[in-house]
């Protein structure tokens, strides 16, 4: 557990995003972070620390979340059910205490503030009702978060309009009675249409600062079957829009390059990467393909 909190720390130090939903997508599609589990008990509060400080916020980011990676590693899994206190609440409560300095002896004000705050995340999780989702739970515990920071601290935190993408993986899903639930179709397919991968993968290219994954684009596009040939190029469709890509090139037989992972700007921040990277991956396993080189992306 402690390799998946000194995983979490050191990816969000790399964000620079002011939206904590925006970082905890981010942080939350690599494979060191589960649908549920403790290791939330740090990613939640290092989500807030982060956009906090991107924000303007004033505090040493880097000793910030190595406090909160001591703190998070406190609380033991399941504490919802077993103490009644649910561990996003309690992650972002230290992240709060954190910035303050706040102590169980503070006399300054700080010590009421976090106090409200806790107890008005935790009604907004009561409410909705168990069995725990550590993605709902830190999606309501973020959502209360972001007015406190604005009126307490002067800082404001990007929101968003969140669309829970992780129903498919989580058995005790509430669906409608989740506030980030919605019926929306997110679906991968191979490609059949080519004229679609190449929109996708030329809106990507366009990105400033992406030009060094483009050397050779326009031979890529025009032999595109080819150059995918014995990989995958997979397009990720939402209600039969293409909206996403993915894909990865067979290098030797035995290894493979992952490449345009892209999604559109206006469909992210709804779990959709996660998604993408592990279809990636379930079809690399199924060919025995051993994935090489950094996978890239707009996402």
């Amino acid at each position: 557990m402690s390799d998946k909190r000194v995983s979490i720390i050191e990816a969000c130090k790399k964000e620079k995003s002011i939206n904590p939903f925006e970082i905890f997508f981010h942080v939350a599609a690599n494979d060191f972070v589960n649908i549920h589990g403790p290791e939330h008990h740090v990613l939640d509060g290092a989500c807030v620390l982060t956009a906090f400080y991107n924000a303007g916020g004033r505090i040493n980011l880097d000793e910030a979340l190595d406090k909160l990676m001591q703190e998070g590693g406190r609380m033991p899994g399941a504490a919802c059910g077993l103490w009644g206190v649910c561990g996003a609440v309690t992650s972002i409560g230290a992240a709060l205490a954190i910035i303050d300095g706040t102590g169980p002896l503070s006399t300054d004000g700080s010590w009421d503030w976090h106090m409200r705050y806790t107890s008005e995340a935790l009604a907004r999780i009561a409410d909705v009702g168990g069995p725990r989702c550590c993605k709902r739970d830190a999606f309501l515990a973020m959502k209360t978060v972001i007015p406190y920071v604005k009126e307490k601290y002067r800082i404001q935190l990007e929101d968003s309009d969140i669309v829970c993408s992780f129903s498919a993986l989580n058995q005790q899903c509430l669906r409608e009675r989740c506030p980030f639930y919605r019926s929306t179709s997110f679906e991968i397919r191979d490609c059949d249409n080519y004229d679609i991968a190449r929109a996708l993968i030329r809106e990507y290219s366009a990105i400033k600062g992406a030009e060094k994954c483009f050397v050779s684009l326009d031979k890529e596009l025009t032999e595109i079957d080819e150059y995918y040939k014995g990989g995958a190029l997979l397009i990720g469709y939402e209600n039969g829009k293409p909206i996403a890509t993915v894909a990865f090139r067979n290098i030797n037989g035995h290894t493979c390059e992952a490449k345009r992972l892209y999604i559109k700007p206006e469909y992210r921040g709804k779990g959709y990467a996660r998604l993408l990277i592990n279809t990636m991956l379930d079809r690399c396993r199924k060919l025995w393909f051993v994935p090489t080189h950094g996978l890239s992306g707009s996402i």
